[in-house]
């Protein structure tokens, strides 16, 4: 009987860590953010300092939702050109909840890619900064409904709702951008597309079935080295 909890425990051990190598994080654990910016002021050119709002929306749908005195940390926006060299900017709170300000101002012209920095999450890539132009966003993976606009943002100022990507990876650099949206009244809550729930990440569903996978194998494992063990021990009587 000892044996076979050994055996158990060894295989959960060994499970865990194969779904550890398998890509386990922050987003799979349902932490995650999306950041999206209101629209920018005309067109953006080098060496001239713009105020940039933006909202960091857990979930893409809701303010961050720990409570004191955990926060969220520092947030802000990073230019990332062509040759690898980034700039940052840091955010500072606005009256209204998950909605930050900053001052940019982009070195040189040029391709930038604009990401979200997010406190404790994974920074988030918003889309690309054409410098002269503006900046072209990519879809989100979920966005605030009807529901959510009235309950965290009952004001007139609420964050921008843009076209969902379902298919996107919160963190993946690989989406097609799409025009970026004004800031109007909000979506009906039919145009949103909720997320599958609201800790589980688009794409988490794929991911276990090689945790799954992993896990059988580790039980495998063990149980045939247990075999061998025994195999070996009743050749030597």
């Amino acid at each position: 009987m000892r044996r076979r909890a050994g055996v158990l425990a060894a295989a959960l051990v060994i499970g865990a860590g194969l779904g550890a190598v398998g890509g386990a994080g922050p987003a799979a654990a349902g932490g995650w953010a999306v950041t999206v910016i209101d629209p920018l002021p005309g067109q953006i050119v080098a060496g001239q300092a713009y105020k940039v709002s933006f909202w960091v929306l857990q979930h893409g749908t809701h303010p961050f939702s720990a409570s004191p005195p955990i926060s969220i940390g520092e947030v802000g926006l990073m230019l990332t050109d062509d040759a690898g060299a980034s700039v940052s900017f840091a955010g500072r709170a606005l009256a209204e909840p998950a909605h930050y300000v900053t001052t940019v101002t982009v070195p040189h012209d040029g391709s930038w890619r604009v990401s979200g920095v997010q406190g404790m999450f994974l920074p988030f890539h918003v889309g690309t900064l054409t410098v002269p132009g503006t900046l072209k966003a990519l879809g989100v993976p979920a966005a605030p409904s009807q529901e959510d606009m009235q309950k965290y943002w009952p004001g007139p100022v609420r964050p921008p709702v843009l076209p969902i990507d379902r298919k996107r990876d919160p963190f993946g650099l690989d989406a097609p951008e799409v025009p970026q949206q004004p800031l109007t009244q909000p979506r009906p809550a039919a145009a949103a597309v909720e997320p599958k729930s609201a800790t589980e990440p688009v794409g988490s569903s794929t991911r276990r079935v090689p945790l799954l996978a992993a896990g059988i194998a580790g039980v495998a494992l063990v149980l045939a080295l247990g075999a061998g063990r025994r195999a070996w021990r009743t050749r030597r009587r």
